[in-house]
């Protein structure tokens, strides 16, 4: 190989570990960007979602207590347009999660059990809220029959939200490693190219020095 085509051959390499290195660090910048904005793209929007339902599921308890408490018209009126406001709230939240925020069957799974759980409640609620117009105290006792109800849905919601929380720390944790692997890559790579342009400029040198072989 001639001193001019060594040179090129220099140059050559030089580009294309450029150019590789410049492809491996959009693909891994990509990957970290889109791991480490899980968090802030579906982690958070799905647990502010359950925590309105959470709210709402409390608001609706609180209010046909107190109604229960003292059984009249104003409370009752009270009541039923808390009813109404949480019912809303919560099938609003239930719809943009299912829409927006659904990360895999699992997730599809657990707000399907969600759903199924506090429609049971509400039923329950339904009943309590006839009952209180003819006996007070029977309410009231079926209303505190009712925990085990609430404990199960408070449980599946709760489960959902730490269900969330692992996916979004699973994907922190995707996204370092990500980074650790793109900074390796690229070290391997550019030790590698270092180490071909430097054979290349020995041989020259080499060549240079002994001109006549």
């Amino acid at each position: 190989m001639t001193f001019v085509k060594k040179l090129y051959a220099m140059a050559a390499i030089a580009i294309v570990g450029v150019l590789l290195l410049a492809s491996i660090a959009t693909h891994h910048i990509e990957r970290v960007d889109s791991a480490a904005s899980y968090a802030s793209a579906n982690t958070v929007p799905s647990i502010l979602e359950l925590d309105s339902v959470i709210e709402a599921v409390y608001s609706k308890r609180i209010v046909i207590w107190k109604y229960l408490a003292n059984p009249n018209s104003a409370h009752r009126q009270e009541a039923e347009k808390i009813l109404t406001e949480s019912f809303a709230k919560i099938a609003k939240a239930l719809d943009t999660y299912e829409k927006e925020d659904i990360s895999d069957a699992t997730d599809a799974q657990m707000l399907k059990d969600v759903r199924q759980h506090i429609a049971t409640y509400d039923a329950s609620l339904a009943k309590v809220m006839i009952l209180a117009q003819k006996d007070a105290v029977a309410a009231r006792n079926a209303m505190a029959a009712d925990q085990a109800i609430v404990d199960t849905m408070m449980s599946a919601l709760d489960k959902q939200k730490k269900y969330n929380q692992k996916l979004g720390k699973a994907a922190a944790q995707t996204a370092t490693a990500t980074k650790n692997q793109a900074m390796v890559t690229a070290l391997a790579i550019s030790a590698l190219i270092a180490a071909l342009v430097g054979m290349i400029l020995y041989f020259l040198l080499a060549r240079s020095a002994h001109p006549s072989q």
